[in-house]
């Protein structure tokens, strides 16, 4: 049985350059501007689609999702990726120069759901600018696992989930393969400051940022196994809370 969407059933998506504020010096109240002026187009550009006509049956109701780029040349590399999927959006320019991008409202189903879909790969690519992709074959630094974990949590919208997708969502069955990773301590570096980082003066392993990186791994596999794909490089898919619960024992071996 299918049900009616209504205004709750969709999302604005709206991406906006961080770099207008830290590293432009733009007022915040300046930069906000731009992101209503960016949603305000779209808004009249597609107001006769049929997303935005259930998207404004209840202006009380209507949801918008903020996501942040880091520089000119990254807003414009998500426009073309959004002309190239043919994702209906609004580039604004103010100017001279793109500063904000807003998508005209689209279901939140195509947000989570596990099958890509339009919105979806628009949110992977606009949050894998800088994050490193993850094979489970391959092996990666410590320092690119901490990246990820920090990219993907400060890029998790939980507050999107209604509170039926948090009731319905279920977890497929998962198997170690499905987040299993290796990760590189650089002990054997010639770098002074990376020796610095791992090693003592008298040359032995700091203990204590082994561990420090042991918990970092904890949170990457974590998240990794609870998403819908196995990976950190999208936005979350899986209304989830993780905590550390339990560490039976840590063996160190020379």
């Amino acid at each position: 049985m299918t049900t009616a969407a209504t205004a709750t059933s969709y999302v604005m998506y709206v991406i906006l350059r961080r770099d207008l504020h830290t590293k432009l010096g733009w007022p915040l109240g300046a930069v906000c501007t731009q992101a209503a002026h960016a949603a305000s187009a779209a808004m009249w550009i597609f107001r006769n689609d049929p997303n935005t006509e259930v998207y404004t049956s209840d202006l009380d109701a209507m949801h918008k999702v903020t996501l942040g780029v880091d520089s000119e040349e990254e807003i414009k590399k998500v426009a073309d990726k959004l002309e190239t999927r043919k994702i209906d959006h609004k580039v604004w320019i103010e100017d001279g120069f793109p500063v904000a991008i807003a998508l005209k409202p689209y279901q939140k189903e195509e947000t989570i759901r596990s099958k890509p879909t339009q919105i979806r790969t628009v949110s992977h690519a606009i949050l894998t600018q800088n994050t490193p992709n993850f094979e489970p074959d391959q092996q990666f630094p410590v320092n690119r696992m901490v990246k990820s974990i920090y990219h993907h949590v400060s890029n998790c919208q939980p507050e999107s989930f209604s509170e039926a997708e948090k009731n319905e969502k279920i977890l497929e069955p998962r198997t170690i393969q499905h987040s299993y990773r290796k990760f590189i301590f650089p002990l054997s570096t010639n770098d002074n400051n990376k020796r610095r980082e791992y090693l003592t003066a008298s040359g032995n392993v700091r203990i204590g940022k082994v561990l420090e990186y042991l918990d970092h791994m904890a949170v990457h596999v974590a998240y990794a196994h609870n998403s819908d794909d196995g990976n950190l490089d999208g936005p979350m898919t899986l209304p989830r809370t993780i905590v550390t619960a339990l560490v039976k024992r840590i063996d160190f071996h020379k």
